[in-house]
């Protein structure tokens, strides 16, 4: 499955946060209003709960928080662009998030998601690229154009 089948322009967002914290209430307030057999509440636990095992920090610039779930009937992938960068991790900075969360029992294609996502931000410039962008039609396309040179 390709991410952008997964993204679509109702699937970005532009968000004023000034911290991590505030990147994960307004990470689980948006999916929950999207996923709404989950709330918003338990959706901050599970990015919490993953983020303290281990930081999802990605480099240049982008996270990939990412959650399984069994309240979570279908797959998503949102991709969040911060008019401002915040410190994420060690005092990494991050400007672009992909939040991942699907279906506990989904356990390969959460894994296949997510390193395409990692390998097409190793092996592509899309992070610049989308860095500061805000038309999200363009955004969608530099995604798709990053993935094909990575499939």
């Amino acid at each position: 499955m390709k991410i952008s089948e997964l993204l679509t322009v109702d699937s970005i967002f532009i968000l004023n946060v000034n911290n991590k914290e505030e990147l994960f209430e307004e990470i689980s307030k948006i999916f929950s209003e999207k996923a709404e057999e989950t709330t918003k509440e338990e959706i901050f636990d599970l990015i919490k709960k993953r983020e303290n095992l281990d930081s999802t920090y990605a480099g240049k610039k982008t996270a990939i928080p990412h959650i399984k779930y069994e309240k979570i009937e279908r797959f998503y992938i949102l991709l969040f662009l911060l008019k401002k960068e915040i410190n994420y991790h060690e005092e990494k900075k991050v400007k672009n998030v992909f939040f991942i969360a699907g279906p506990d029992k989904n356990y390969s294609l959460h894994l296949m998601v997510l390193s395409r996502i990692a390998r097409m931000l190793k092996e592509t410039d899309i992070s610049e690229k989308i860095t500061d962008e805000r038309n999200k039609e363009k955004i969608l396309n530099l995604i798709k154009e990053a993935e094909k040179r990575i499939i």
